[in-house]
């Protein structure tokens, strides 16, 4: 049955907690040349795919796969030039997106999958689905990227430069980072992403964290007028899907694995369970 679902996740108490499993330790995966370091844990269909937030790699989500794999097979990854993977040659959304698509095959994973991506991991979920529709069966945006985030946020202070404080900022970062953070200045100057489609109606969870930053941290991530759009911007994607749920918290940063992972189990769960559900 399709439904749309929709619910207010500070009504929800968290109730996963960060668990160790000794079965979580990466190996390498040759994939075009490249190592690749990979996690996998749990077993089930449809695969789930962890696609990390920018600068992050698949350390980032040890705390909770003990907890997703009870669900299905989990895949975390780190991607090029992160964690223990290999530097590529070229750096791009596209690129990224590519990679992870040898990935998958190499390691002969069944699509379709289910990809959960958090940040700018978000936005190459999107990408992927784009590029890839017919091996993607459902997503999980965890407070996502949007490409047009800078200029709807710019609209609110158009005499403080989001972009230019970034350059500013990255000129430090060490090269991968930096990397990263280029093809984000790119996108949000563009305001798209080529290969880019508007979502396909499948199942889908969007969880938007809306927990202030401390005064010292950047606007953006405080201002009430800056958290209405990041909410907005998400509400977007919930209406491309008649088959969704939302997930909005007050109580996590942007970095819900940690703050509030249960939100994660619950969108996970909610997407696979969906996926299952349809008919093959």
């Amino acid at each position: 049955m399709i439904r749309s679902r929709t619910a207010l996740a500070c009504a929800i108490l968290s109730t996963v907690s960060p668990a160790k499993n000794s079965a979580q330790e990466p190996r390498l995966v040759r994939v075009a040349g490249r190592q690749v370091e990979v996690i996998a844990l749990g077993a089930g269909s449809p695969t789930l795919v962890l696609e990390s937030g920018g600068g992050e790699n698949a350390s980032q989500w040890k705390s909770i796969l003990p907890e997703l794999a009870k669900q299905t097979h989990v895949i975390a990854y780190s991607r090029a030039g992160f964690g223990k993977s290999d530097p590529a040659g070229s750096v791009s959304p596209q690129a990224s997106v590519r990679e992870l698509h040898e990935l998958l095959q190499a390691l002969g994973e069944r699509a379709p999958v289910v990809i959960a991506g958090h940040s700018w991991g978000g936005l190459l979920a999107r990408l992927y689905a784009s590029t890839y529709p017919t091996e993607v069966a459902g997503l999980v945006l965890i407070d996502g990227t949007h490409e047009s985030q800078f200029h709807r946020w710019q609209d609110l202070e158009p005499a403080f430069s989001i972009v230019d404080t970034l350059r500013a900022l990255t000129s430090k970062m060490p090269p991968t980072v930096r990397n990263m953070y280029d093809q984000l200045l790119e996108v949000q100057l563009a305001q798209r992403v080529d290969g880019m489609k508007p979502l396909a109606d499948m199942p889908l969870a969007v969880i938007t964290a809306l927990k202030p930053c401390p005064p010292e941290r950047e606007w953006t991530c405080r201002d009430p007028r800056a958290l209405a759009v990041w909410r907005k911007l998400h509400d977007e994607w919930f209406a491309r899907s008649t088959d969704a749920l939302r997930l909005v918290s007050d109580r996590t940063t942007h970095y819900i694995m940690n703050d509030q992972p249960s939100l994660i189990a619950i969108a996970v769960e909610f997407v696979v369970r969906e996926v299952r559900a349809r008919p093959h």
